[in-house]
């Protein structure tokens, strides 16, 4: 719940001044930074053309509607992947805010309580789940955080659709180290918009140079994201849907975050990258996006995927699989050899319950079967084999998908196996933390930034035992004199802590992968 008071603007003299602001960008020069960006877009365009097109084969596998009809999809990927991602989405990370300065106690409980609140109002359960899809199966997602909505009073995250970002090639994560080394010089996406949506936001400019709907460039990424998705729901070319004329028309733009004058700046392009249409200046260095890693390799952006791990496996099931349907039809519908001097009718030779067939002379080797080759115990055996690399590479036994296991076991068995996927989950869990304290970190950082002294105030609900209870915050109750720590801990960790009677702290934990 979230209210505002009477701002210090009037309406109309607030008006005025973003008029005024707005021609003066539409006035300005942007040659030289387009010049620029062009440059970096065609860099990473060329670098991740390959892992757009791999991608695009894997979405193939884990839903594939348009495969052959007659043959079957092995669901090992889909497997796996679900399997790790429930355990990662269900594992909780809580938040806890430290004061680093005396005097700020009280101030990092109401950002505690307020974290806890917002996370309903962020819809953060649902971000959270796209977020660490994102990551389980590309190896990396990212999370903007940069929007701070005046009206609910609250930061709103949204996660990049990885088959639409272009990215530095030299970067190994979207911020770098402590230092920023290895940080994303350049990093983007493409997206499109409705100008309704454009004029929503307040800040954009030169709409009126805004052309046709660039459906015709081969280019895009996101156009051809969309195909490979469509296509392996199992639907039709969709890309005449893109012309479409009036409020509805879509534009496709180019998000860019890069250096421009020393400081780090956001350009939204338009117009196949040839017209600027928003732009926007950062205080600090730093990208508002945030990257989460499952498995990541030091020095190294990709990482592991699952995806990496189980899709070879899943691609040697399924021929096997196929081949060993083939031979079950094969042994349903067999060939025979017949002797043509006692059969003279191929009629004969057809089905039929309760059928007498003439035959000259002995019935004896009037007919005979074919001779073929079985199923072999050799295919269950590379199966299994393959099936039990992909559950110990991911940590992902039968026991953890719900599955009663071929073996029987003891229950001292499955409590040993269950406590060593639990060490597994931990290490995720823990690198997952790492991106978690970023989220809250950029969280806080947006409050401080927007929350205006005397003017905003949030009505926060407190759930107790006692039934619910109110508590209005206003910046300086939720902005302290020193920025504060974060801490998270998983659920895997809570239980460590409570069986072990300690536990782990990553507050000081570095906030990129």
């Amino acid at each position: 719940m979230a209210k505002n008071k009477k701002q210090t603007y009037e309406p109309d003299e607030l008006d005025i001044e973003l008029e005024k602001e707005l021609k003066k960008s539409e006035s300005r020069s942007y040659k030289q930074i387009t010049d620029q960006i062009e440059t970096e877009y065609q860099l990473s365009w060329w670098f991740m053309k390959p892992k757009f097109d791999e991608w695009a084969l894997r979405l193939k596998l884990y839903n594939n509607q348009k495969r052959d009809k007659t043959a079957i999809g092995d669901p090992l990927l889909f497997t796996i992947h679900q399997t790790v991602l429930a355990s990662l989405y269900d594992d909780q990370l809580s938040t806890t805010f430290l004061p680093r300065e005396r005097g700020d106690e009280d101030t990092a409980e109401n950002l505690t309580k307020l974290a806890e609140f917002d996370y309903a109002e962020m819809q953060k359960y649902f971000t959270d789940y796209e977020w660490d899809w994102d990551a389980t199966f590309f190896g990396r997602g990212l999370l903007d955080l940069r929007e701070f909505d005046r009206e609910l009073q609250v930061p709103i995250p949204e996660v990049w659709d990885m088959m639409t970002v272009l990215r530095d090639p030299r970067a190994k994560s979207v911020n770098g180290d402590i230092k920023g080394r290895n940080n994303c010089r350049f990093l983007g996406r493409e997206i499109r918009m409705t100008k309704n949506d454009m004029k929503k936001n307040g800040n954009y400019f030169n709409l009126n140079k805004l052309g046709k709907s660039d459906s015709t460039d081969i280019n895009s990424i996101i156009d051809a994201n969309s195909r490979y998705r469509q296509d392996a729901q199992g639907y039709n070319n969709m890309d005449s849907l893109k012309n479409l004329r009036g409020e509805n028309q879509e534009f496709r733009l180019l998000e860019w975050f890069t250096m421009w004058k020393g400081k780090r700046v956001c350009v939204t392009l338009a117009n196949s990258r040839r017209t600027v249409i928003k732009m926007v200046e950062y205080s600090d260095w730093k990208v508002p996006v945030l990257d989460r890693a499952i498995y990541p390799m030091a020095h190294d952006w990709d990482g592991v995927s699952i995806p990496d791990i189980v899709e070879d496996k899943q691609r040697a099931r399924a021929v096997i699989q196929n081949l060993g349907l083939k031979g079950v039809k094969a042994g349903l519908n067999p060939m025979y050899l017949f002797n043509t001097n006692k059969i003279k009718n191929k009629g004969d030779l057809n089905l039929g319950f309760n059928k007498f067939v003439p035959v000259d002379g002995d019935v004896n080797n009037a007919i005979q079967e074919i001779p073929r080759a079985g199923i072999k115990s050799e295919a269950n055996f590379i199966l299994e084999i393959l099936d039990s690399a992909a559950q110990r590479a991911t940590a992902s036994p039968d026991q953890q998908q719900g599955v009663t296991g071929r073996e029987k076991r003891t229950a001292t068995e499955i409590n040993e196996i269950s406590s060593k996927v639990d060490v597994r989950y931990s290490l995720s869990a823990k690198i997952f933390g790492w991106s978690e304290k970023a989220f809250w970190l950029q969280w806080y950082k947006l409050y401080k930034e927007n929350f205006v002294d005397d003017i905003d105030e949030k009505v926060m609900r407190l759930s107790g035992a006692l039934g619910a209870k109110w508590r209005t915050l206003t910046r300086e109750n939720i902005v302290a004199t020193v920025d504060p720590d974060v801490k998270v801990v998983s659920k895997v960790d809570r239980k460590s802590t409570r069986l072990n009677s300690s536990h782990t702290d990553i507050s000081r934990m570095p906030s990129s992968a």
